[in-house]
């Protein structure tokens, strides 16, 4: 996994809970390392908490089989032992040593629950630090039983109780607001309560829902963030949870505003696209082009360079000169189509050019507020799966600062770039193809 940068924010730490047992059958991986989507369960878990740590300040939780998972994630984090499966409360304690003086805020995660948004996570940090919170949970209200947690409230909304399932009576269970397994809590006030001991009256097991329990009790100023999605309070426990999530992943990738709020740029069937003004932006186009152009340099290709087309759709040609801006501030040849183009006659193109990339800058059948890049391969074909998601974790790591470019003008001028219209060789190829 990937380094993030720290937060600007006030202190805060990550501790991710990974020590339960569960797995998905004999002798097969943990649950949370089950493969989900293109990764595994916990891996979702680790990039949300990355998106407000770095590294240095995760600390996962592990038990059974810990070997397996910190191999998985590799040595970049804090790994914390829990020998004994005593509760999710003792699992949290086990991290109060390490910070050493910490006096800052915990966001505490399940790795089993692999489907919160990005949005929804700073939404919860910001509410807590917003209104001065000791403590801030995710709730959600759902239309369905679910066994999580119950949230009590009295007649002025105010949190009064979190009641397990378990412990619920029946008018309880009816409460259709569930604690959804995310905190956010100051160290000061969550360490002392834990180490009193926060124990179940079942079991006498240290649950961190007990411990939230007192805490609420104890004249603590408490608030929540409330999940509107319903998906996202969806554990991973069973091989059953593990197909809803696929599917709800599956959900999400057709609705196209997926990746947008945090203005990434991300591969779907045939290559990127987003809504114009919002994830389509010259900004992001820079960015693409800046890590293909590194991939063409590392392959020492700068000569066969790439060929460039856009369509009739809004910005397209803007964003195809954005493009040759970049791969020759970088000595990357550019062949640059000098009228809008369809997709074919793109690729024709990069074949005939013998270019090591084509650009087709366009959004296919999508609607109008749409556009978005195709890129090809010198031999025509689309790029890889495995190759995409390269260019995707490169072009999301850039920062302005980090493109270089030159002036269309000066690129054209010392013939880096060249225009060309190719419709003609085109449509003679085409007839060469076909009898008229």
């Amino acid at each position: 996994m990937s380094n993030a940068r720290a937060h600007p924010g006030a202190q805060l730490k990550v501790v991710i809970l990974a020590a339960g047992k569960e797995a998905s059958g004999a002798d097969v991986e943990l649950m949370v390392l089950q493969p989900l989507g293109s990764r595994r369960v916990v891996d979702y878990v680790v990039e949300n908490a990355l998106q407000s740590v770095s590294s240095g300040d995760l600390y996962i939780v592990v038990g059974q089989r810990r070997e397996e998972l910190a191999a998985h994630l590799g040595p970049d984090y804090h790994y914390v032992v829990q020998e004994e499966q005593r509760g999710t409360g003792h699992a949290v304690l086990q991290v109060y040593p390490l910070p050493a003086g910490f006096r800052g805020d915990l966001l505490i995660l399940y790795g089993d629950t692999p489907l919160f948004r990005p949005g929804t996570i700073r939404g919860l940090l910001n509410r807590h630090r917003l209104c001065s919170a000791h403590l801030t949970l995710l709730t959600a209200v759902v239309d369905r039983s679910l066994p999580y947690g119950r949230v009590v409230r009295d007649a002025a909304g105010r949190i009064v109780d979190i009641v397990e399932e378990t412990d619920a009576s029946p008018e309880v269970r009816e409460i259709r607001e569930l604690n959804a397994g995310g905190y956010v809590v100051r160290a000061q006030t969550i360490f002392p309560a834990l180490e009193r001991g926060c124990l179940s009256p079942r079991n006498g097991r240290a649950r961190l829902t007990d411990c939230v329990h007192d805490l609420i009790h104890s004249g603590l100023r408490v608030e929540s963030y409330q999940i509107y999605d319903q998906d996202e309070v969806q554990g991973v426990n069973t091989v059953d949870d593990l197909v809803r999530a696929e599917f709800i992943l599956q959900k999400r990738l057709y609705r196209p505003r997926r990746q947008e709020e945090q203005n990434l740029v991300s591969f779907g069937t045939g290559g990127w696209r987003a809504i114009i003004g919002e994830g389509f932006t010259l900004h992001n186009v820079r960015r693409l082009a800046q890590a293909l152009a590194n991939e063409v340099t590392r392959q020492g290709q700068e000569k066969r360079g790439v060929t460039i087309g856009f369509d009739r759709r809004f910005l397209s040609d803007r964003a195809a000169e954005a493009a040759a801006e970049v791969f020759a501030g970088n000595n990357v040849a550019v062949t640059l189509l000098a009228e809008d183009a369809p997709t074919p006659l793109i690729t024709y193109a990069t074949v005939l050019k013998h270019s090591y990339y084509g650009l087709a800058f366009t959004a296919s059948h999508n609607p109008p507020e749409w556009n978005g890049l195709k890129v090809f391969r010198g031999d025509g074909s689309l790029l890889q799966d495995e190759d995409t998601r390269q260019i995707e974790v490169e072009t999301n790591a850039l920062a302005p600062a980090d493109v270089v470019k030159i002036e269309l003008e000066l690129a054209l001028a010392s013939g880096i770039v060249r225009r060309e219209d190719l419709t003609n060789a085109y449509v003679d190829a085409v007839e060469s193809l076909v009898d008229l």
